[in-house]
């Protein structure tokens, strides 16, 4: 943190009676500033956005690394760094810090004192160059980076977007007062001259992972989802579970990740002469863990053992490029590590004498089925060297080879699947996992207690479920079925009492997709529906009916549908006892603070808002044509509990439609609370519109 201490330097911020001295200046708005080589940044309180301009920001000689860094000023933090240009001035504030990152101050007279604070609350960059050298971030907001310049002198032209959070606090005898302000997504493009000879010497390993890494990082997010109202996992977890009843999450399952990481890799090794030389240096491949039940990429030194030396390329836990070593990646998947089978053949890692000639990617929604097929056919889709023979040959396959169905559990208990062959996956006792069903998706995904509860995404099929537990306390089951076959696709069971060695059964089954859980003393438990908004429409998949249970405590629990609000521009007061801010879009016992109407979004998005404590907050995203306003997809975003305090915060992903469609779109936020008895809001809603 950047702080700036003065002493006896006042303003009047807190509306006090104070005698104003000078007056304030407008503030500039947002904009990027950029340095290199360690200059300093332009941020005075006389900097200004500079103008259009063809100047480069720097001259290097080919293949120097140069430091870069990028800083949002203007707006908000112009404010923050110098209160006495942007302020009106006054004898009775003292400003107590000001900075890039905090300004507080206090204000004080023979009967009144406050005090007031800013501060940044989250600040994040992205860097593009545009093919041209290599680049990787120096500190975890991507801030500062080191750039290496390509081999070969030119103009290179680099783009940097990042976006600035702050956060308000007032206190005063009439009570604390707090909002939230966003700089938006912001972008600044610059040019750097490369001038000189051309590099002699070749490019280094680290130069090499640079390369790997800058493409790595530009493949971008999967959707959040967050937390079902039922369970709380990894946003990958819930992307397997979505994939059973909606395709458009089949990109990204753990099998889509890997399938755009190899491509990536793939088209660097048949891409520029630069591109090529990375492979000087690292060798990669696809790997597994589970025994097929998790798939990933890794890259590892050229000629040394990629399970001693590799790093792992595996977006799929936390929808967003992450690297592992491979020490970390088989302790977090931690049986059953090997070269994919689904590759076999394909790469050196996998059986190749050579990495093969550009080849046919295998598209995501053809993924889950090779992992289930036999070698023998999995072969022969392989050798189909046309894209619609490969597509005809999956579509002609069996049900239970294309279609999926998915059961999980939250500890403290153990799971086992038995299939009707009478294979299993899972926990047989307490140390003995068995992984017998072909295909199968498994995750043991860690808990704050340190222990693990467990995904199955398992072929369509009928199954045994069995459940004992391994601790004192209380689980909860899910399961997904085909849209084809079940009315709620999702439905849950949450906050079973359980003690070690009891054990509940369940029947997955096509079928029976109403099956109870059974406890061992006959008692039965009703599974409740989880509403799941439909990607291409505004309907809601599932029941809103809430479940009970017979022969026992427990029962089911449900999130009924949204129920359609008005939505005003004034603030009004939740039955959790938070006061939306102005300008919150507000329905009937609930609002949605941040962002606000009109506000520009892109990527990852904090969505605040306030409601009635203890209840589920239910967040969605519709994206729609500016032309006509048409429909063009309805998406599942977050929920979350409100706090005791009424207020509520969670993130969604910001929708993104096929490259090929390039309509201007602007999003309806939507946003409402249900509680399991039966009681919901009305449904607050934002227009926002797609930022850059």
């Amino acid at each position: 943190m950047t702080l700036i201490r003065t002493a006896l330097v006042t303003l009047s911020l807190l509306g006090a009676a104070a005698c104003v001295v000078s007056a304030a200046e407008e503030l500039p708005p947002f904009w990027i500033a950029v340095s290199a080589g360690g200059a300093e940044l332009d941020a005075g309180p006389q900097a200004r956005p500079p103008a259009p301009t063809t100047e480069p920001v720097a001259a290097v000689a080919p293949g120097q690394t140069l430091a870069l860094r990028a800083k949002l000023v203007g707006g908000r933090r112009a404010y923050m760094m110098w209160p006495e240009t942007f302020a009106n001035v006054g004898p009775n504030t003292t400003i107590e810090a000001r900075g890039f990152d905090q300004m507080a101050y206090s204000v004080r007279t023979e009967t009144f004192f406050g005090r007031g604070e800013w501060t940044v609350t989250d600040e994040q960059y992205t860097w593009q160059t545009g093919g041209r050298g290599a680049l990787s971030a120096t500190d975890q907001s991507g801030e500062r980076v080191l750039w290496t310049a390509p081999a070969e002198p030119g103009t290179c032209t680099l783009t940097v977007s990042g976006q600035v959070k702050f956060h308000f606090v007032r206190q005063a005898p009439g009570g604390t007062v707090e909002s939230d302000e966003d700089s938006g997504q912001l972008s600044r493009a610059f040019t750097i001259v490369v001038q000189g000879p051309a590099a002699a010497q070749t490019m280094t390993p680290e130069q090499a992972r640079q390369h790997i890494m800058t493409r790595f990082q530009a493949l971008g997010q999967g959707p959040v989802e967050g937390s079902a109202p039922t369970y709380v996992g990894p946003a990958g977890f819930w992307n397997n579970v979505y994939s059973v009843f909606n395709d458009s999450y089949d990109n990204y399952v753990c099998g889509g990740w890997q399938g755009k990481v190899l491509q990536m890799l793939d088209a660097m090794r048949n891409g520029s002469p630069e591109e090529k030389a990375v492979f000087d240096h690292f060798d990669y491949g696809p790997i597994q863990a589970y025994y097929g039940g998790h798939q990933a990429v890794v890259i590892y030194p050229k000629g040394s053992d990629w399970r001693q030396s590799g790093t792992v390329l595996d977006p799929w836990p936390n929808q967003r490029p992450e690297t592992f070593s491979m020490a970390a990646w088989s302790d977090r998947f931690w049986f059953g590590v090997g070269p994919s089978s689904v590759y076999q053949d394909l790469y050196p890692l996998t059986g190749a004498a050579d990495y093969a000639k550009p080849h046919l990617r295998i598209p995501d929604e053809h993924m889950a089925a090779l992992r289930r097929l036999p070698a023998d056919l999995r072969q022969q889709y392989l050798n189909l060297t046309n894209a619609n023979d490969r597509s005809a040959f999956i579509a002609n396959l069996p049900p239970a080879v294309r279609e999926s169905t998915a059961v999980g559990v939250q500890s403290p208990v153990r799971m086992l699947v038995t299939d009707a062959l009478g294979r299993s996956v899972g926990w047989q006792d307490e140390a003995s996992f068995a992984y017998e069903i072909p295909g199968v998706d498994v995750d043991l995904f860690p808990e704050a207690d340190g222990s693990f509860g467990m995904v199955a995404l398992l072929p369509y099929g009928d199954y045994d479920v069995r459940v004992t537990g391994d601790g004192a306390g209380s689980f909860t089951l899910l399961r997904a079925l085909p849209a084809s076959v079940a009315a709620s696709p999702l439905s849950s069971i949450r906050d079973v009492p359980i003690v070690p060695g009891q054990q509940f059964t369940y029947r997955l089954a096509p079928s029976t997709p109403d099956a109870p859980l059974q406890g061992s003393d006959g008692s039965t438990r009703v599974l409740a529906a989880v509403p799941v908004a439909a990607l291409t429409g505004g309907s809601t998949i599932g029941s809103t009916t809430a479940a009970t249970g017979t022969g026992g405590a427990g029962g089911g629990s449900t999130t009924p549908a949204a129920t359609a609000g008005a939505t005003t521009g004034g603030a009004t007061t939740t039955t959790g006892g938070a006061v939306p801010t102005a300008g919150a879009a507000v329905a009937e016992g609930v609002s949605i603070t941040m962002p606000t109407e009109g506000q520009g979004i892109v990527g990852r998005v904090e969505v605040r808002g306030t409601g009635k404590s203890g209840a589920l907050i239910v967040v969605s995203t519709e994206v729609r044509a500016q032309a006509n306003d048409e429909l063009l997809r309805d998406v599942p975003g977050s929920r979350a509990r409100i706090g005791e305090d009424g207020t509520w915060q969670v993130w969604v992903a910001a929708p993104v439609l096929p490259a090929n469609v390039m309509q201007p779109l602007y999003y309806i936020l939507k946003a409402h609370w249900a509680t399991p008895d039966g009681q919901q809001s009305g449904e607050a809603r934002v227009k926002l519109y797609r930022a850059g």
